[in-house]
């Protein structure tokens, strides 16, 4: 029986409206254990001036305010925003959580909010947002593309064998490109009920997608283990991503065009250069580079 398959959520940056302090500071580091990057705020203006030069993935909002309501906050935003929101509030009447859906919540909480409640209602609501936005397409990486519908990923149009939890893992350090993803981030999101796993599954998974997906140096990409912390995918600058025989074959191309102006190229001259023309910002002959492609193309 084919399963549908859960993506990973990228780290996502989370306002939290609650006006006591002791359960603001709880919801915030149950946020950042979850590996997301938690602003509390205590009165509702607070956050609606944030709002206005502060981008945020999802908002989390109690109903009893000291200066506004969770409701009031609510409809003030939605004349500017679309971002998600969940209601977690002691107030358990049913037409009060009718009333905050129909004003554009995604989703209502009641008091005592339970941590792995809490967290799996921002997952699903952040997947539901990304669907609605268009965010689970296909994508491409240089020679690497992602495949939603079908959960698969080719390099150079080839299929990659993957097992699902290669593909999800993959998916997700492309998502957070250039962010630290702690370990229990990437246990908790890829194994999710398996969250206990040991981090030496998480290693092997690990080097298994850079070997297949070639995301490594030579290739224009580091996926790097911070030492206690966990893992970062990077790109490489351009300049630093050459081997010398690279480079020194690539400027053999540019001699050769400079030579023979009409853009002409030996099959062995065009093979290099479509390699290389990615780079071509880090040669000093870049400019002849595009002539020729424009040329022989």
């Amino acid at each position: 029986m084919a399963l549908t398959k859960r993506l990973p959520v990228p780290i996502m940056r989370i306002g939290i409206l609650e006006d006591d302090p002791s359960q603001l500071e709880l919801l915030g580091h149950w946020v950042a254990l979850a590996g997301h990057d938690p602003e509390r705020f205590e009165h509702g203006n607070q956050l609606l001036n944030a709002i206005q030069d502060q981008d945020f993935d999802l908002l989390i909002l109690d109903w009893n305010l000291p200066d506004l309501t969770g409701i009031d906050v609510l409809r003030q935003l939605r004349q500017r925003s679309r971002v998600p929101v969940i209601f977690c509030t002691s107030r358990d009447r049913e037409d009060d959580v009718v009333k905050a859906l129909q004003e554009g919540a995604q989703d209502y909480l009641r008091k005592p909010i339970r941590r792995m409640e809490l967290l799996a209602r921002i997952d699903t609501v952040a997947r539901r947002a990304e669907i609605a936005e268009g965010k689970s397409e296909d994508f491409d990486f240089d020679s690497i593309r992602v495949h939603f519908s079908t959960h698969t990923v080719t390099r150079d149009g080839v299929p990659v064998d993957m097992t699902g939890k290669d593909f999800d893992l993959a998916v997700l350090f492309f998502k957070n490109l250039g962010r630290l993803l702690p370990r229990s981030y990437i246990a908790q999101t890829v194994w999710r009920e398996n969250a206990a796993i040991s981090s030496r599954t998480i290693d092997t998974h690990v080097s298994r997608i850079r070997a297949k997906l070639g995301l490594v140096a030579e290739y224009g990409w580091e996926l790097k283990a911070v030492y206690a912390h966990g893992y970062r995918l990077e790109r490489k600058q351009a300049a630093a991503l050459l081997s010398p025989s690279m480079r020194c074959a690539a400027e053999e191309v540019c001699s050769h065009c400079s030579i023979r102006r009409d853009g002409s190229l030996r099959p062995f001259e065009l093979t290099l250069l479509n390699r290389y023309l990615k780079f071509a910002s880090s040669c000093r002959n870049s400019v002849i580079f595009f002539s020729c492609v424009a040329t022989s193309s």
